[in-house]
């Protein structure tokens, strides 16, 4: 149940701010991070958008955001208290199915791999 509820506060500024979007593809992910600051895991998100090429970046406390390939990707992380890693979310709706995995799966890997050199 929080699991759904959570992915749908997450898509929520996604479908607000696309209002004319046509999707024939959409994915997601959730994963641990290496950091339980949600602030760190933003910080990786918005260094995976701009190293891999996002454009059109949209970046607010919450999500970080982009397009590449005719995809929007969607990306939050959430803090889930002292002790615990934070979880990264990454949304992505395509103009099919093996883009939109693809993407995912890169943005994931990504985030998954940030690491903090000091500490976050």
């Amino acid at each position: 149940m929080n699991s759904i509820l959570l992915l749908c506060a997450a898509t929520l500024p996604l479908a607000l701010t696309t209002p004319n979007a046509k999707a024939d593809g959409f994915s997601w992910s959730k994963f641990g991070v290496r950091t339980d600051s949600e602030m760190a895991c933003m910080q990786f998100a918005s260094n995976v958008a701009r190293s891999h090429g996002l454009h059109n970046l949209r970046e607010i406390p919450y999500e970080v955001s982009g397009e590449r390939q005719g995809a929007h990707i969607a990306m939050t992380c959430i803090d889930r208290g002292p002790g615990q890693n934070a979880v990264a979310v990454v949304m992505v709706m395509s103009p099919s199915g093996d883009i939109g995995n693809a993407l995912r799966d890169e943005m994931s890997n990504a985030i998954s791999n940030s690491a903090c050199f000091v500490p976050c």
